[in-house]
């Protein structure tokens, strides 16, 4: 989902001060970066927060640290109704953990871990360019992880941020400004030091970007996310109508699978189309700046995602101590957004269990891989 938004006066100043600044490539270098960035040009007090010094010391720390714990996974899908097929037969890849973070995969939208971002770019006509979304992720210094998971990872001394998108306007912008604001929803950073705070306002410099190519093997077997996925699926279809979508190419019989690869990896037009589904995109970090809002932008949905933390990173969201009103329950922002049952934030998220979205139509329930239903821990 992708918004571009007028705000008056101070879109104006955004306009005018990233003029001024003349959005230098830094070619990789955060050395010399100029001072206008979406932080600093958003007018004192429209933001809902005057003071927007980039943090630095301990609230820098906490933030690094509050990045990494809300990351996401990385671009493998695993909860796609067509995977409850022969290759998975209970509808999960039970083995599979985010090298990243080392969870299981269980969706932006369904996760209290992963946090929401506006991704904020400008436009050649200098309007912001604001698309919405949950595929993002921050690296602590020196970390090993896979390319094969990460497309284009180069191991750091330093942070590094990084996005997975697929191809459009802002991702456009990047690549010729190496500029942007990662605008993430921190409502529960103040559990890692930064009080006062509902965003936090990543601003990068492009540091490079790697173009994702998968095989239609790796296509049905789920390596791309699920919006990615989407645009796939019709242009597949768009390509030849009798390229079978995941949920029927997983009801083919094997020689029938087979032929459909055969044929697709002869088909120049799908190898074109499958390489240019979208980028995984590595940055600098700039700056981390806290505002209370977004003068009006908003995340996912109209008031964002449920949030939790685990900052002893044990699996378990962390609870309210002894003696505070909600003592034992978990530290949570925007409950009312909940689309899961309620008992599931009481599990372990580092273990084996999805939500199944698909067996019962309007129904999320949560399941082991074989399909039992995971009791409430609270009735033991």
């Amino acid at each position: 989902m992708k918004k571009n938004f007028f705000f008056g006066l101070t879109t104006l100043l955004v306009i005018a001060l990233f003029a001024l600044a003349g959005c230098v490539s830094t070619g990789g270098s955060t050395a010399d970066v100029d001072t206008y960035t979406h932080a600093s040009a958003m007018p004192m007090g429209m933001s809902g927060f005057p003071d927007k010094t980039p943090l630095a010391g301990a609230k820098l720390q906490g933030a690094y640290d509050f990045l990494v714990d809300s990351s996401h996974y990385s671009y493998t899908q695993k909860d796609l109704p067509s995977f409850n097929s022969v290759k998975y037969p209970h509808g999960f890849d039970e083995n599979w953990r985010s090298k990243l973070n080392g969870r299981v995969y269980r969706g932006p939208y369904y996760d209290p871990l992963s946090r929401s971002v506006d991704w904020l770019s400008i436009n050649p006509n200098g309007t912001v360019d604001v698309s919405l979304g949950s595929y993002w992720g921050m690296v602590s210094p020196n970390k090993d992880l896979p390319v094969s998971e990460f497309p284009g990872y180069q191991k750091s001394s330093k942070y590094q941020i990084f996005s997975y998108n697929s191809s459009g306007q802002m991702t456009q912008n990047w690549k010729e400004r190496k500029r942007g604001t990662f605008a993430i929803d921190a409502s529960l950073a103040e559990y890692y030091g930064i009080e006062g705070n509902g965003v936090l306002l990543v601003e990068v410099a492009l540091n490079h970007y790697t173009d994702v190519v998968v095989t239609p093997e790796q296509y049905y077997d789920g390596l791309l996310p699920e919006s990615w996925s989407m645009g796939t699926n019709f242009g597949l279809k768009a390509i030849d109508p009798s390229y079978p979508t995941w949920q029927e190419f997983w009801k083919l019989s094997e020689a029938q699978r087979k032929d459909v690869l055969a044929k697709m990896n002869g088909d120049a037009k799908v190898k074109e189309l499958l390489a240019t589904r979208g980028s995984y995109f590595w940055f600098d970090i700039l700056q981390i700046v806290s505002v209370t809002n977004l003068i009006g932008f908003e995340f996912e949905s109209a008031n964002g995602k449920v949030n939790g933390i685990d900052k002893d990173h044990d699996g378990f969201l962390d609870k309210y101590p002894a003696g505070h009103e909600k003592a034992g329950q978990p530290i949570i922002s925007k409950m009312s957004n909940l689309r899961v049952p309620e008992y599931s934030l009481y599990l372990n998220f580092n273990d084996g269990w999805w939500y199944d979205r698909w067996s019962t139509p309007g129904q999320i329930k949560v399941v082991y891989a074989d399909g039992t239903v995971v009791p409430d821990p609270r009735n033991k």
